[in-house]
């Protein structure tokens, strides 16, 4: 090392350990942080409040957030306080400020608890779209038999295919946002393979790549035949990088680009109208039924576990058995504990 460093030297060190310090979280983390803590500042200034992490000023944030400045209704819901709690911690930490200690942070429980029993919120379940009714959806497309997918307009078949692979698959919706890519299936000693989050936009934070099997029998409801008759009627030799479900425009033309899911979900959700399901669609819908659908074939819980590319056990409340699933499996198990029987010998 040189006795004197120089102050070119120095400034590029700086950056260079800021930006390892930027690294403790993820850039879109990172952003979520700040946009967090911006608020507050705001908050803090309207208020005439210097901007600091104090009890008054973080329970008066925490109330006009839920409730506005009026306060005689919920504008949002109070199980979000919890980021802004973790943003404004992180940022102390960082920046070497204030935060409070285990004492005032014990009031600000008690302050957010008074938040969940004056406010209270009631979560949004969306409906998870079973196979049994996907099928029934097919049908509207006019996508009935393996036959019609070889003749069905091309953006059915985009559509169709996008949805069951989402459902084969447990995927969450940024796994395919994007519209995935080519590269991402592949088909190998008789079995089809998909890479989910392949591109960091399709991951959900802190997960990774993960490749999962699809069914692939002859069946216009196994994703791995109809992403077959798709990259021949839509791709043929295109490149790796192509979009694997991509957008069409209403003259048939096949775009570079993947429908909007927001686009695509109002379609589902009219779609499950005419079905007669009158529960929200939305995002999870298709993850929930297909961990629904996996667990009613009887897979074990390691495998779910993987085909979702859960870290936890937060699987468990994606599984939502029918009446008639639930009755089915009971009729199995009942016949399997019978054959546990044995003639009991006469005395």
């Amino acid at each position: 090392m040189p006795d004197v460093v120089s102050s070119g030297q120095r400034a590029r060190l700086l950056r260079q350990a800021a930006t390892t310090r930027n690294r403790r979280v993820g850039a879109a983390t990172l952003a979520q942080y700040t946009g967090r803590v911006g608020k507050f500042h705001a908050f803090c200034d309207r208020m005439g409040f210097p901007r600091t992490f104090k009890y008054q000023s973080i329970t008066l944030f925490y109330q006009w957030y839920v409730a506005g400045f009026a306060g005689d209704k919920k504008l949002r819901a109070h199980t979000t306080i919890a980021q802004y709690a973790t943003a404004f911690w992180d940022y102390a930490l960082d920046h070497g400020v204030h935060y409070p200690g285990a004492r005032t942070r014990r009031r600000i429980t008690k302050f957010v608890h008074g938040l969940e029993n004056r406010y209270p919120h009631v979560p949004i379940v969306e409906h998870p779209l079973l196979l049994t009714q996907l099928v029934r959806i097919a049908g509207i497309l006019g996508i009935r038999s393996n036959a019609d997918l070889k003749s069905c307009s091309v953006a059915d078949l985009v559509f169709w295919a996008r949805i069951i692979t989402a459902h084969n698959a447990t995927m969450r919706a940024v796994g395919h946002c994007l519209g995935m890519q080519l590269c991402d299936i592949e088909w190998r000693d008789g079995a089809a393979f998909l890479t989910i989050g392949r591109r960091v936009k399709e991951r959900k934070l802190k997960h990774r790549t993960r490749t999962v099997p699809l069914p692939n029998a002859k069946c216009f409801w196994c994703a791995g035949y109809v992403l077959r008759v798709l990259k021949r009627r839509v791709h043929g030799a295109s490149a790796g990088s192509a979009c694997l479900f991509p957008n069409v425009s209403p003259n048939g033309t096949v775009l570079a680009k993947a429908q909007p899911w927001s686009t695509m979900r109002a379609r589902l959700e009219r779609l499950a109208r005419l079905i007669g399901i009158t529960g929200r669609i939305g995002g999870r819908s298709l993850r929930a039924g297909g961990t629904t659908d996996w667990f009613a074939v009887e897979a074990t819980r390691q495998w779910v576990k993987h085909q979702g590319g859960w870290l936890s056990a937060a699987f468990e409340k994606y599984d939502r058995p029918t009446a008639a699933g639930r009755r089915r499996l009971t009729d199995q198990y009942t016949s399997r504990l019978g054959s546990l029987l044995r003639p009991v010998p006469a005395l």
